[in-house]
């Protein structure tokens, strides 16, 4: 039996670090060319790229861990008994439903895994995604356009601006609006017809014209100046070096589970004094998204157990060859481990569920599908 379970581990390991590499990559795939898409327009080195990559991988691998896990020993024990190796083992006079102890084993220990993984890992990743992102946004925020929102990446640099939209032959833009200087006490508004952005000497330079320039009259409080002109140039600096900040900044899914303890426990505490209504509304919306955030990072990694139980009836239930039992069987059951997962979550958030009910959703039917199958599997 010990032969049995080295060479069940061996042949794992195998097929689970090819469905790791598989699913990581299908779920980084999207998120690459969005960043490299952002990166080549707003002129950053291509290593702050791989960086950001590199602190998103906790957060994605402690979804993909699990998916893993099912993959794996579906298409090793689907392979078995395709290969008629579930036969001989039987004929040896071992019962195949001997293999779900070993199974689930290696599930409590990808469990473990995927829990460090999710409690650790993904608050570190998280945060220094977040972090050097804000940080990117800051750098060359003119060459990232959008229209029709009030783009603020220079506010610290007491600007913001606004264009309404952006012909895509001739990349002009058109109703352009800019805020300046609006916290030294003599804050200048500036309207143009169109403007275009170009890139200058290393810099960006961001061309107005026909327009308006509005400033307060220093000789006169309630006065205001008004200038007219053609064309106005305002240069933007473009650095591919980022200028990393102090500053922090987390989100609940980017907490540890100490953080969200304490968190948890200041909103209630706020939802408690708390008088005016609405106020009390936006607590509660955030006391139920940092509670959900606290049960997901128990939920989530509890899924390789659910999927252990499940894995053994259904990987030799079937004359498919490993790889086929993985895509038809083990595909759906993820599909409908994570539907679930995300319909817990938004009701949840909305209160319709409990927070623990709602990260524990998916976890309900895949755990008695296994027992199930584990139960009908043992009696045979």
């Amino acid at each position: 039996m010990r032969i049995l379970t080295r060479y069940l581990i061996r042949e794992f390991l195998l097929y689970c670090a090819l469905a790791l590499v598989t699913t990581t990559t299908i779920l980084l795939l999207r998120q690459i060319f969005l960043l490299t898409k952002w990166f080549v327009r707003k002129n950053v080195a291509i290593g702050y790229l791989f960086e950001l990559i590199f602190y998103a991988l906790p957060a994605v691998l402690s979804l993909t861990i699990p998916m893993a896990f099912l993959a794996g020993m579906l298409m090793v024990l689907g392979q078995f008994a395709f290969t008629g190796e579930i036969t001989a083992i039987q004929a040896s006079g071992i019962g195949v439903y001997q293999l779900i102890p070993r199974v689930f084993v290696v599930g409590v220990v990808f469990a473990l895994l995927d829990f460090w993984m999710i409690a650790v890992g993904q608050p570190w990743g998280n945060t220094a995604y977040l972090n050097l992102l804000t940080d990117i946004r800051r750098q060359n925020p003119a060459l990232v356009l959008e229209p029709e929102t009030i783009m603020r990446e220079l506010e610290s640099r007491e600007l913001i601006w606004f264009y309404e939209r952006e012909d895509p032959k001739t990349r002009e833009l058109y109703g352009v609006r800019m805020w300046q200087d609006y916290h030294d006490g003599h804050p200048r508004f500036v309207t143009a017809t169109r403007g275009r952005l170009l890139v200058e000497s290393g810099q960006g330079a961001l061309h107005l014209y026909d327009g308006t320039a509005y400033q307060r009259d220093p000789d006169r409080p309630a006065g205001v100046l008004i200038q007219r002109f053609q064309e106005e140039i305002h240069y933007l600096p473009l650095d591919s070096e980022i200028e990393r900040s102090e500053t922090r900044f987390q989100t609940y899914r980017s907490m540890t589970l100490t953080e969200l303890n304490r968190e948890i426990r200041l909103l209630k505490d706020r939802l408690q004094t708390e008088e005016s209504e609405l106020l009390r509304q936006n607590v509660e919306k955030a006391l139920r998204r940092a509670q959900l955030e606290w049960y997901k990072k128990w939920a989530i990694p509890f899924a390789c157990l659910a999927f252990a139980l499940a894995a053994v009836p259904l990987g030799v239930l079937t004359n498919r060859s490993g790889f086929m039992v993985g895509l038809v069987i083990g595909l759906p059951l993820v599909i409908v481990y994570y539907t679930l997962l995300r319909v817990g979550e938004t009701l949840a958030v909305q209160g319709s569920l409990s927070a623990a009910l709602g990260s524990w959703l998916p976890n309900i039917p895949v755990a008695a599908l296994g027992v199930a199958l584990s139960v009908r599997q043992w009696k045979r």
